[in-house]
Parts: structure tokens; C-alpha cells; sequence
């Protein structure tokens, strides 16, 4: 079930986010207020998706937590339509961030707490492709349905893909787990004691520029290609293809990262493709070039870097802090990202456009790039003495 669940939510994930800045806009909101919003809930969710990581470690359990976050969301996605002020949408969004616990972190704890030690990267690349098929169904069904529903109607089937995956949630089978002392003080800060580990904060600074960048990017990338000629159908394509493509990739990431037992290659090849990625955009100026090349290179990035990345989370960081540990990176990806992404890249397109833009995220990925050769510690699963590589 764990597959049935990340197809539908990463379907109703892609329905809901690529038409939700368009809505806010079709209701009279400026572009500074689509902003605000959405850098308001990203604020917010950065702090209250570690207490319910933490909460989840503290009673040994990730499901009740999903089903949390399910119910937020379906019930936020349904209310949405009938919302029309800033105010409304601005509390509607950090509600949510505020009762809605990280499912990134959540699921993928529940993922390697079933998974085998030497069969991590294999078990995140089989889980992955079931994410990459949702988020492309996600996309092209939300496109059809806002031509004949209006863009409301992407944001009601949105909710219908999270009750279904509610319901798939609901069947995951989740390891049982000892559940923490109550009595015990134990708090926030000692939960996150994983910070004080050398290695778990070099993996975060060393991802941190490249994290930056491919933020920028989902902001930015699309200007781009609306600036370069690109047609509303183009973008679509731009970010549909490379959803598919990413299946074999992460089909074959895994399994041979186990095999090294070694998680730094992934990272390594990861940033190399994302500077070839941005220099490409800097050179080329005909939008279906950007697109050939973006959606056969992209697939090559982002499959590694997110096999590898979570994968030595699990294994940098003590099997009782998984929850926490995930959803702290969860949270460094999508919201100190988030957050740092756009406004970064948004000072340096206005100052010197959206070329120079690329040029200094090439150097960003080349940076993450440089760090990622430092990963000290332990990258994998030990193998026994004497035993060779497969």
C-alpha cells in the first residue's frame, strides 16, 4: 500500500500546485500577495513540521500522523474554491501548515523502518516511481479537468485524491515500534540533538546551494520559457515528460547505490547534471531546445539526488530519530528552500536577468558539488569482512 499511497498523493499533490498560484491571481490577488501566502505557510510549516516529526519518534508511530495530514489537506483543498480575499487564503494556508505534519518525512521513515539495510537506495527508487506516475496522472488530469470545470475543479479533484489516499494510508502496515516513556523528559531540543552530529549538519550545508537552485528554478524556469517564446502547452510538456522519464532512472539509481554501499556518488553525479542543466539554460534562447534538454537531463538529476539524500538520513541518523530526521530534511529541501529559492533568485533576475540567473545556480550546483566530496562518516551499509562487491 505504501505505493497506492504515494501515487495518489503526489497526484493530488500535482493537481493542487500547479494551479494554485493561477487561482489566487484569477481572484484579484497581486503577485506580491501570491507570495506572501505562499512564503507565510512555508514559514510556518518549517516549524511545525519538526514538533510533529518529533511527536511521531516520540509514540513510534508514522500512520496515525499521515491520516493527520490527509484530513488537513482534503478538508483545505475542498474549502478553497469558496475563499476569495487575501486574508482568507493567507489563514487557510498556515492552518494548514500548522496541523498538517510533513508526509515526505513521515512516509519515508515508514518506508526504511520495512526495508532491509543493504536494500535501502532499492526500496526508495521502487517507491519513488509510484510518486513519479502519480505526479504525472496529478498534472495531466488537473489540465483537463480546469478546461471544462474551471480552475476550482483541480482543487476538487485534488481532494478526491487525498481521501484516496487517505484510505491507502489507512492499509499501510507500520512496524511495531517501542513507545517512548511519557514520563520521560524528553523534549523538542533533545529530539534534535541529531543536529549536533558533524555528519548530518556537512550533508545539510553541502546541499544547501544546490537545494537553493533547484527552488529557484521552479519558480523561475517557466518565466524563462515564457520569456524565450515558450507556449502555455510547452511549459506543460517541460515538466509532464520529465515526470515519466524519471521511472527507469530511479528504477536503476537504487539497487546500484546499495551495491556500492555508497550514497556520495549519487550526490555527486546529482550536482554535476543539475550545473550542465543551468548552463544549458543560460546558452540556449529556442524553447523547444530548453525543452528537449531539460527533459532528458532532469530525470538524471533528481532521481539520484533525492534516492541518495534521504537514504543517508536513514543511516546517518539513529533509527529512533527517523521521523525527525526525515521531516528535518524534508523540511531543508522543500521549506528553508522554499523559502531561500525564490528570493534569492528573484534579487538576482531583477538586478541582472534571468540569463545570469542560471549562470550563478550553475555555480551554486558546482559548490554542492565541491561539499559533497566531504561527506565524512559512514555512506552505507557495511558490508561483512572480506566480502567484494557484487
Amino acid at each position: 500500500m505504501l505505493g497506492g499511497f504515494r501515487f495518489l498523493q503526489l497526484a493530488a499533490l500535482g493537481a493542487y500546485l500547479i494551479f494554485f498560484p493561477v487561482y489566487l491571481v484569477e481572484r484579484g490577488l497581486s503577485l506580491e500577495q501570491v507570495g506572501l501566502v505562499v512564503t507565510a505557510s512555508v514559514a510556518v510549516q518549517l516549524f511545525a513540521g519538526i514538533l510533529w516529526g518529533v511527536l511521531a519518534d516520540r509514540r513510534g508511530r508514522t500512520v496515525p500522523f499521515l491520516l493527520q495530514a490527509l484530513a488537513v489537506w482534503a478538508a483545505s483543498v475542498f474549502v478553497l474554491p469558496f475563499l476569495s480575499s487575501f486574508t482568507q487564503f493567507l489563514a487557510l494556508g498556515v492552518c494548514r501548515s500548522l496541523f498538517a505534519p510533513m508526509m515526505e518525512g513521515l512516509i519515508t521513515t515508514n518506508l526504511f523502518k520495512g526495508a532491509r539495510e543493504d536494500g535501502r537506495g532499492a526500496a526508495y527508487s521502487g517507491f519513488a516511481v509510484w510518486g513519479a506516475m502519480g505526479w504525472a496522472l496529478g498534472v495531466s488530469l488537473g489540465g483537463l479537468v480546469t478546461r471544462w470545470a474551471g480552475t476550482a475543479g483541480a482543487f476538487y479533484l485534488a481532494g478526491i485524491l487525498f481521501v484516496g489516499a487517505a484510505f491507502a494510508a489507512s492499509r499501510i502496515p507500520e512496524p511495531t515500534e517501542p513507545v517512548m516513556d511519557p514520563r520521560a523528559r524528553r523534549t523538542i531540543w533533545t529530539s534534535l540533538g541529531l543536529l549536533r552530529d558533524r555528519r548530518v549538519l556537512w550533508l545539510l550545508g553541502a546541499s544547501l546551494p544546490l537545494i537553493i537552485s533547484l527552488n529557484a528554478t521552479s519558480q523561475f524556469f517557466p518565466v524563462r520559457l515564457r520569456e524565450v517564446g515558450g507556449t502555455s502547452f510547452l511549459i506543460g510538456l517541460t515538466y509532464m515528460i520529465p515526470s515519466l522519464l524519471e521511472i527507469p532512472v530511479f528504477l536503476g539509481v537504487g539497487g546500484r547505490s546499495d551495491r556500492w554501499g555508497s550514497r556520495k556518488p549519487l550526490l555527486l553525479w546529482a550536482a554535476g547534471v543539475y550545473m550542465a542543466i543551468y548552463l544549458l539554460i543560460y546558452a540556449l534562447s529556442d524553447p523547444w531546445k530548453l525543452l528537449l534538454g531539460y527533459a532528458l537531463l532532469e530525470p538524471l538529476a533528481w532521481a539520484p539526488f533525492v534516492t541518495g539524500a534521504f537514504t543517508l538520513v536513514a543511516e546517518l541518523v539513529p533509527r529512533k530519530n527517523w521521523a525527525t530526521g526525515q521531516t528535518l530534511f524534508s523540511l531543508w529541501l522543500w521549506s528553508v528552500g522554499g523559502i531561500l529559492g525564490p528570493a534569492f533568485g528573484g534579487i538576482i533576475a531583477q538586478r541582472w536577468g534571468l540569463n545570469a540567473l542560471f549562470l550563478v545556480l550553475a555555480v551554486g550546483a558546482l559548490l554542492s558539488g565541491v561539499l559533497f566530496t566531504g561527506l565524512p562518516g559512514r555512506e552505507g551499509p557495511r558490508r561483512p569482512p572480506g566480502q567484494g562487491s557484487p
